[in-house]
């Protein structure tokens, strides 16, 4: 299974190479404004989000408008690069970040820890998704671990263009509640 996911996400990730920052920055604009308009979002108070890079659905915005908004936001932080462990840390505009696991920005250490459990909403990256709601990440099981911790739900953003009609999928790939492109709010029904 492995070596089918792998070649699935080379393949998409070629395509999202080719993607033009025009289409990206109109796109994320979009998949920003249909995830601040979504029931999810406004029941939440607190919100696990990514900070976006290497080409991804941007998140600056989204997580600007939420602290505007009086929502908790915790970010990731990987605290276990051989066990592939993340834990949820507070953030605000106040929070330093550091270059941590793989590059991804992420706040210090010592910033303080959210519990799984207090968490109403994830909103977990992607390399793609299917509009119903499994989910084909960058292939560290970063997410999978920590989600099967969690009982909230969790959005996937997703370039519309880089959605699948299916994907390779494993026991412990955690399906996703929601899938958000700039043109469609997927409700997954379970």
């Amino acid at each position: 299974m492995d070596g089918m996911k792998n070649q699935k996400r080379a393949a998409i990730r070629k395509k999202s190479a080719s993607l033009s920052e025009g289409y990206r920055k109109r796109a994320s604009e979009a998949i920003c404004d249909a995830f601040l308009a979504s029931e999810a979002y406004t029941k939440a108070e607190t919100i696990m989000c990514y900070l976006s890079m290497n080409g991804e659905p941007a998140t600056d915005r989204m997580i600007e408008e939420m602290l505007a908004d009086g929502k908790n936001v915790c970010i990731p932080l990987c605290v276990d690069k051989e066990a592939h462990l993340m834990v949820a840390k507070e953030y605000d505009n106040a929070t330093e970040l550091v270059p941590g696991a793989y590059g991804i920005m992420e706040p210090k250490a010592d910033a303080p820890e959210v519990a799984p459990g207090d968490i109403d909403l994830v909103v977990a990256p992607c390399v793609s998704c299917t509009r119903d709601g499994y989910r084909m990440g960058h292939g560290a099981g970063y997410y999978d671990r920590y989600l099967a911790r969690t009982d909230c739900p969790v959005v996937a953003l997703c370039f519309e263009v880089l959605l699948s009609d299916e994907l390779p999928v494993d026991d412990y790939d955690v399906r996703m509640d929601a899938v958000i492109s700039e043109e469609e709010l997927y409700i997954v029904q379970k």
